[in-house]
């Protein structure tokens, strides 16, 4: 699978919003490199793509609408 969607994308992983920096490959596995901020201080974490999919964070907008089933 390409992972390049990957890059500069948001993802939060044990309350830690990191943002994708790099692609790579370690042993056959796709990884991700990401950079967050804790505590005020620069952090940089590697991260299994396939993981990170699932801890991307949303910006879509959900607009819910009232829905009639009156004939």
């Amino acid at each position: 699978m390409d992972y390049q969607f990957l890059l500069g994308r948001s993802f939060r992983i044990q309350d830690v919003i990191y943002t994708a920096s790099a692609l790579g490959r370690a042993d056959g596995v796709a990884i991700v490199r990401a950079t967050a901020e804790v505590d005020g201080e620069p952090v940089m974490n590697t991260f299994p793509a396939q993981v990170i999919v699932g801890h991307l964070l949303c910006d879509e907008e959900i607009e819910l609408k009232e829905v009639s089933f009156a004939l």
